[in-house]
Parts: structure tokens; C-alpha cells; sequence
């Protein structure tokens, strides 16, 4: 029984040490070849020599994607969704680090941006996983009993609360199927590992009503237009507001779709270029109706995942909720640009 566990933890330890390599950056000839051993993702890794004429990516073309991908616009870092200040190192980090402590997890130094990147936060659980197995190698039920605990604190308080958000970014912006799967993989593999929960999401509501008294000001301010505007496109990039990470590429799509150019920029203003744009040809109601559908679109996500992974109900209720703030904002706005 313990020989059959064993194997099935160091199954899940490999899953996640491969993973947190794959985000942390980008597959390298050792990386590529295991890649091509294992069902689900082989087919998405492409032979080093092309046939002539193929029109396939070759394996280079993964380091470009995984630039165009992480570099530009999915940055995996758990503060960027939990925190406000959309920025690095932020208390989420420092929450993370204070886990790793209590690990015995070291990092390599400057693997990544922030200690709470995605592909760190999964290295940890390949790290417990793994002195999971060797305790029960060594009939160490207390030890084992406890790495797996420290699996759980992660799993509850870290992964499950960010990650299936941040890889419904990945999916959306990813072109190569190989990040496609790996956002899939990723999900299962959290959730499917994640205990049954019933965690409440009432205190998630807290941001529709911020949301909703943010238009209220907007609106007692017609003479601050361009601090109101601002105060808008700042709420909408924020994750933890409107339970969605505009990256880049949805914010130039989105352009595209109305036909109105997007100056390449950070996200804050390529948005806000994109609502003066759309100001100047009548388009507003238009651009709230599409960011409209993508945030819908992220709802109908989001909720077929909870009801394939009942125990992230509690988590998926808060980016439900996010969301549905996030909605009402842009709702409130249609009417205002219908009165005016």
C-alpha cells in the first residue's frame, strides 16, 4: 500500500517540478526532450528539423512564444492578483516567502521577478511532495503526515487562490498548444489535488460595492473627467477588483474587434488610449460592451471549472464575485454614455 503511494506522489512531484520549469522559462533541449515522453503534451513539442516547407514552429519558436507569452503579457505573479498595487514584492510575496520559510524551501535566487511566481509556487509543492515520499520511505508517518499538511496550507491559501485565473489569461493569449496544455494540466492538477472546501465567498462582494460607489463618484465630478477616467481603467486592470488580468493582448483584440488602434504601451495606457480613441468615434458604449463579453465569458469559465473541481467552489465564488463587480462598473458606465 505505502510502495503504491509512494509511486503515485513522486507521479504528482515529477508533474509539478516539469511545470514549474515550463513557467519559469523557456524549454530548453533537456526540458523538450521529457516533453516528448510524456501523452498529452509530446504531440505539442514539433521534431528539431521541420519537412520542407512545413509551416509548423520549430522548437526555437517555443522561446518566442514563451517571450511574447510571459514576457509581455501573462506575468504569473500571485501579488499582480491578490494585491492591489499591481506591483512586485508586495505583502502577497512576502506571505509566500513566510511559507517557504517554514518549508525548508530555497528557491534558486533570481529564478524569477518575485518569490511568488507561478513556477516558484509550484516547485514548492514538487519540494513537499517529494519529502513527502521519502518519510514514507522511511516509515516516517509524522514527517510525511506533516509535508503533506504544508501541501494542503499551499494548495488552500496560495495556488487554488490565483493560479486557474492566471492560467484563463494564458489561454487566452497563448498560440502554441504546448502553453495551452500546460494551462490545462496546471488546472487539473492543483484542483484535482486541492481537499473539499466550502469556503464562503461573501467577503469577495466587498469589491461590487466598490466598484459600483467608484462610478457614483465618477459621476458627482464632470469637471475631473480625466482623473475619473483614470480612476476606471486603474479598477479594470486590477484583478482583485474586476476578477479579470486584461493583459496586452486582450486589450489590443479587443481594439482590433472595434476596429480602433492600440498603441503598444503598458496596460494602464493602452486601455486608457483605448477608451479616448473609442470617445473620439462614438465607440465607448461598443468598447463596454465587448470588455462586457470578456468578463461574461470569463464567468461561464470560471463556473464550468468549479463544476468540474467542487472544492475550489469557495475560490470561485470570490472571482465570481469579482467579476460581477467588475460588470456592474461597466453597466453603470453604458448607462451614463447612453444619457450623454
Amino acid at each position: 500500500m505505502i510502495t503504491e503511494s509512494v509511486k503515485s506522489i513522486r507521479a504528482r512531484q515529477a508533474l509539478y517540478h516539469l511545470l514549474s520549469r515550463l513557467y519559469l522559462a523557456p524549454p530548453d533541449a533537456a526540458l523538450i526532450a521529457e516533453l516528448r515522453e510524456l501523452p498529452g503534451l509530446a504531440e505539442h513539442i514539433e521534431e528539431p528539423v521541420p519537412a520542407p516547407n512545413s509551416r509548423l514552429p520549430t522548437p526555437d519558436s517555443l522561446a518566442i512564444e514563451y517571450e511574447r507569452v510571459f514576457g509581455r503579457n501573462v506575468y504569473p505573479y500571485e501579488s499582480l492578483y491578490v494585491d492591489r498595487e499591481l506591483m512586485l514584492n508586495t505583502a502577497a510575496a512576502d506571505r509566500v516567502v513566510e511559507l517557504y520559510a517554514a518549508c525548508g524551501y530555497a528557491p534558486a535566487p533570481r529564478a524569477a521577478g518575485a518569490p511568488d511566481h507561478m513556477g516558484i509556487e509550484l516547485g514548492l509543492m514538487a519540494h513537499l511532495l517529494d519529502l513527502e515520499a521519502a518519510a514514507l520511505e522511511a516509515d516516517d508517518i509524522l514527517e510525511a503526515g506533516r509535508a503533506h499538511e504544508l501541501q494542503v496550507s499551499c494548495l488552500r491559501t496560495h495556488l487554488s487562490a490565483w493560479v486557474p485565473v492566471c492560467t484563463r489569461t494564458l489561454r487566452r493569449v497563448a498560440a502554441h498548444p504546448l502553453y495551452l496544455a500546460a494551462a490545462e494540466l496546471t488546472d487539473e492538477l492543483i484542483l484535482s489535488d486541492l481537499p473539499g472546501s466550502r469556503e464562503s465567498g461573501v467577503g469577495s462582494r466587498e469589491a461590487r460595492g466598490e466598484v459600483i460607489s467608484l462610478v457614483a463618484r465618477h459621476s458627482e465630478h464632470d469637471n475631473d473627467d480625466e482623473v475619473g477616467l483614470n480612476r476606471v481603467v486603474r479598477h479594470l486592470i486590477t484583478p482583485d477588483i474586476v476578477g479579470i488580468f486584461l493583459s496586452r493582448a486582450d486589450i489590443t483584440a479587443v481594439g482590433r474587434g472595434l476596429g480602433l488602434p492600440t498603441p503598444i504601451g503598458e496596460r494602464f495606457q493602452m486601455l486608457r488610449v483605448l477608451f479616448e480613441t473609442a470617445g473620439q468615434f462614438e465607440a465607448v458604449p461598443a468598447l463596454l460592451s465587448a470588455l462586457d463579453d470578456l468578463l461574461a465569458g470569463e464567468q461561464a469559465a470560471l463556473n464550468d471549472l468549479s463544476g468540474r473541481h467542487p472544492a475550489w467552489e469557495g475560490s470561485s465564488h470570490r472571482w465570481q464575485d469579482r467579476l460581477a463587480a467588475g460588470r456592474a462598473l461597466l453597466a453603470e458606465m453604458r448607462m451614463q454614455a447612453d444619457t450623454l
